[in-house]
């Protein structure tokens, strides 16, 4: 193996560092913004921020806009609760079983920290036992133990199991909703409840009731404890519709205005030499960038919000179904700007509308050729809702039952598209829509 030196010459795209934080400030959410300046603040002795944004910030759960996970429109998650699914079942092991019994406490410690999130333990029993080095009998005990405690259904080991534990922990358990989720869980699911009534020698109302019973149980016992931080919307951009019918764009300006330089070390910055002043002057200039950063955010966002508001503008008078198709490329080519710097100013920014709070990533969708031109899917998804929800009980459309209204309506859309985004909304296949 021989070692030499050899000169290579190439070519790379540097950014400077000042470039990439304009960039990582436009980026930056609502949020995270008001962090960032708080802790630009810190670092750097010659900038000032007003009361207002850090109040702001401090305030952002009472004023921002905050909706319910699976709302549609604004990401966002649940409220983190006091303690962890592990923390509140590891309270009860230690009231249901000694600690001097070593190999089922251990043996109920493991499984419990191998629970998943949902509450479900996929741990087979043998593996565990072999982990543990203590017989199959004493992980079955253990499991029992488990299986008892609060939330009711945890440590299942399929939903089946999960059901079957919740109804037999009730203090009157309904035999029919037993013999059902044991028996009949696949014919459950697909809404045979004619097919059940035969089976099980009752009546379709008997089964409707059982039914209603089960639908009361909770599929994943341990979700109400999963933790994650709150998420909050707080609109920048604000779009309102005037007297005369136009549409008024502003952007939240708070950014740049709340941020000064002490009047004490600018004026030190010219007068003072030496180490000392050096640094006091790469500290005003530091504080004059981050100022023109956040100007130019805000000129930004303002241009890429006033073509939203141009290219969109049937939405925010008349509704979801007048959304018509956008791409950042189209925004990029009407506002002169690169299609990055659009995907960086819209990502995690919201707009406050005349139809509600809404991504402005919301605003750019595919679309779908219409006999009078081009609608957005969310239109098409719009269409297929309604039709859904004004569909026989007993005989619902099919895809391609939808595709046909949706073709007669003007979409020219394929079966293929129709379940995709019917799957999307959360929508059963027809099979599992029939009512009786």
């Amino acid at each position: 193996m021989r070692l030499e030196l050899v000169q290579k010459q190439t070519q790379r795209l540097m950014m400077a560092p000042k470039m990439q934080q304009s960039l990582h400030i436009l980026q930056l959410s609502k949020a995270s913004l008001l962090e960032y300046l708080t802790n630009e603040s810190m670092e750097n002795p010659v900038i000032e921020l007003d009361a207002a944004p850090v109040d702001t910030f401090a305030d952002m759960g009472r004023n921002a806009v905050r909706r319910p996970e699976g709302a549609g429109d604004i990401p966002a998650t649940k409220v983190g609760l006091i303690d962890t699914l592990e923390q509140h079942l590891l309270i009860q092991l230690n009231l249901a079983v000694h600690r001097e019994n070593r190999e089922l406490y251990g043996m109920v410690k493991y499984l419990i920290g191998n629970l998943e999130p949902s509450g479900y333990l996929r741990l087979p029993l043998e593996k565990a036992a072999a982990d543990r080095r203590v017989p199959l009998e004493v992980a079955e005990r253990a499991l029992d133990v488990l299986q008892s405690f609060d939330p009711p259904g945890v440590g299942a080991r399929d939903l089946r199991e999960c059901l079957l534990l919740q109804l037999r922990q009730r203090t009157r358990p309904h035999p029919l909703a037993v013999r059902i989720v044991s028996d009949y869980l696949d014919c459950l699911a697909e809404r045979k409840f004619r097919e059940m009534a035969k089976a099980l020698k009752c009546t379709p109302g008997e089964v409707h009731e059982a039914v209603r019973t089960i639908l009361l149980l909770n599929p994943r016992p341990g979700a109400a404890f999963q933790q994650s931080p709150t998420v909050y919307a707080i609109p920048e951009v604000f779009i309102d519709v005037t007297d005369d019918g136009r549409l008024a764009v502003h952007v939240d300006r708070s950014g740049s205005s709340s941020v000064r330089i002490n009047g004490f070390y600018e004026n030190l910055s010219r007068m003072s030499g030496g180490q000392a002043g050096d640094y006091v002057k790469h500290c005003v200039e530091s504080a004059r960038w981050l100022r023109r950063c956040l100007e130019q955010r805000e000129r930004t966002l303002q241009l890429v919000a006033e073509q939203i508001a141009v290219c969109q503008r049937d939405f925010f008078l008349y509704g979801r179904r007048h959304l018509v198709p956008l791409t950042m490329k189209e925004v990029a080519a009407r506002t002169g700007l690169h299609e990055s710097t659009v995907s960086r100013a819209v990502a995690d920014k919201f707009a406050q509308t005349p139809q509600g709070v809404f991504a402005l990533s919301f605003f750019f969708t595919s679309g779908i050729r219409k006999e009078d031109g081009g609608v957005s899917s969310e239109s098409v998804k719009e269409k297929i809702k309604e039709l859904v929800r004004s569909e026989p009980g007993d005989r619902p459309y099919s895809d391609q039952a939808l595709t046909e209204l949706l073709n007669e309506a003007g979409f020219a859309v394929s079966r293929r598209t129709v379940a995709k985004y019917r799957e999307q909304l959360g929508i059963a296949p027809s099979a599992k829509r029939r009512s009786g």
